[in-house]
């Protein structure tokens, strides 16, 4: 390989590295460490959900429990009755999503529990939460990153 191959060689690795570091750093900006409290918007802006693991942080390939909350997006101090969550996890990556169902239950207050909830393996996962209220369905999706 000449001295001319081995640079363009070298710049065209210097580059790929550079991406790839933008794109970990990009990442990690959209997921949170499991451990971190969550919150965001539904899709169409009317509710904001929280949840929290427990244990804390969210162990691999053990069972764990989600507690959920739901809030009127424009007053986050106001749970909302009646509203209905669903949740699941999906490993994007992979294209599969858990091995077993988790139940939630709405208790009627605006908060949820959910139990069943296993991620077995390492990587990057989603948790994605359906919120229903009065025939309205909207989702929110939290980026988890499950390490060892």
């Amino acid at each position: 390989m000449s001295g001319r191959e081995r640079r363009g060689l070298l710049q065209r690795c210097a580059i790929a590295a550079v991406a790839c570091l933008a794109w970990n750093i990009s990442a990690g900006e959209l997921e949170k460490p499991a451990s971190a409290p969550n919150g965001a918007l539904t899709s169409a802006g009317t509710f904001y959900v929280t949840w929290s693991p427990d244990p804390d942080p969210i162990p691999i390939n053990e069972l764990f429990k989600i507690r959920f909350k739901v809030y009127r997006a424009d007053d986050r101090g106001s749970l909302v009755p009646r509203a209905v969550v669903t949740a699941n996890a999906w490993m994007p990556e992979h294209n599969h999503g858990t091995a077993l169902q988790p139940r939630v239950e709405s208790h009627g207050d605006g908060t949820a529990t959910g139990e069943g909830f296993l991620l077995h393996m390492q990587g990057r996962w989603e948790l994605r939460v359906g919120v229903a209220l009065d025939g309205q369905m909207e989702r929110a999706t939290f980026g988890l990153l499950i390490e060892p």
